[in-house]
């Protein structure tokens, strides 16, 4: 039996088809948010003035790992989190 048939053999459900609709527009649009929080996230990151390039690295590293969430962490605890330098060795 080939594709076609068993397309045949079902019947035509119009919810199925408002369905798949809904659910295909909601996926694009909220993968498309999801695509821009990741890009503004590393544009935050790379042009943040109080980060090394070493925590920038990490950073980076981090949003590329997890980009929900590490973008996400980036704009909650990252952007306003408060340097602590150490003082150097003064033996």
């Amino acid at each position: 039996m080939s594709l076609t048939v068993l397309a045949q053999d079902r019947p035509d459900d119009t919810l199925d088809r408002i369905l798949g609709v809904v659910f295909g527009v909601t996926g694009g649009i909220l993968g498309i948010l999801y695509l821009l929080l990741f890009i503004f996230a590393l544009i935050s990151i790379l042009r943040h003035q109080r980060l090394t390039g070493g925590g920038k690295f990490l950073w980076i590293v981090v949003a590329l790992a997890y980009p929900f969430l590490g973008s996400l962490g980036w704009f909650i605890f990252g952007r306003s989190a408060k340097l602590v330098k150490q003082g150097g060795y003064t033996g």
